[in-house]
């Protein structure tokens, strides 16, 4: 399937659908697949979970690995999975989550105060990052085996209080538990959201 500059919009029926969208952003064309949960009739608001992959993978893998378009079609929420560049998340990126909220709220019946993030491996440790510096439109964050970078520890602050969910294990070999000297460990990335 091409991409198209705007989002490709289907008729909506109560069918649970998959859409792919994308727009030029910063001089680049960026992609995303959305998920449009059974009962989305475009009057109602829902509420939005931007899904991130990790390194190396991509939206479509994170669709199928995470399985969230399950949970979404019967608790009633729209997710979106985002395509990073070179199937990296960069800092830069935040620009272009702040750009793809717009663009959603544009094209769907969203919940603007229900936008909420999580990521698997690089893409919770970019929930993260959004959950810095994107506070104002970001609700909560959740991350599998992605703890908060040092420079996202001591860049910008959220500028309210931000549920977090971290789940790591021990025996991560990629991201280990105790950190690295780019990214903090476990005990420390829970201890920058408690204390804040």
């Amino acid at each position: 399937i091409s991409m198209l500059a705007g989002l490709i919009c289907m008729p909506v029926n109560s069918v649970a659908q998959v859409q792919t969208g994308g727009f030029v952003f910063a001089g680049t064309m960026r992609n995303y697949l959305v998920f449009l949960p059974q009962h989305y009739d475009g009057v109602r608001t829902m509420p939005v979970v931007l899904n991130l992959h990790g390194f190396t993978l991509d939206a479509q893998q994170q669709l199928n690995y995470s399985r969230m378009n399950d949970v979404a079609d019967t608790a009633g929420f729209i997710v979106v999975y985002p395509n990073a560049l070179n199937n990296r998340w960069e800092v830069s990126d935040v620009g272009f989550i702040n750009a793809l909220i717009d663009t959603l709220s544009r094209q769907f019946s969203i919940n603007k105060d229900m936008v909420y993030c999580c990521g698997f491996s690089l893409g919770g440790v970019a929930s993260f990052e959004l959950a810095c510096q994107l506070s104002n439109k970001i609700a909560a964050v959740a991350s599998v085996g992605g703890p908060i970078s040092r420079a996202a520890a001591s860049g910008p602050k959220a500028d309210h209080q931000m549920p977090v969910l971290l789940v790591h294990g021990t025996a991560d070999e990629l991201i280990p538990y105790d950190g690295t000297t780019q990214l903090c460990s476990v005990a420390q990335t829970l201890e920058y959201w408690v204390s804040f």
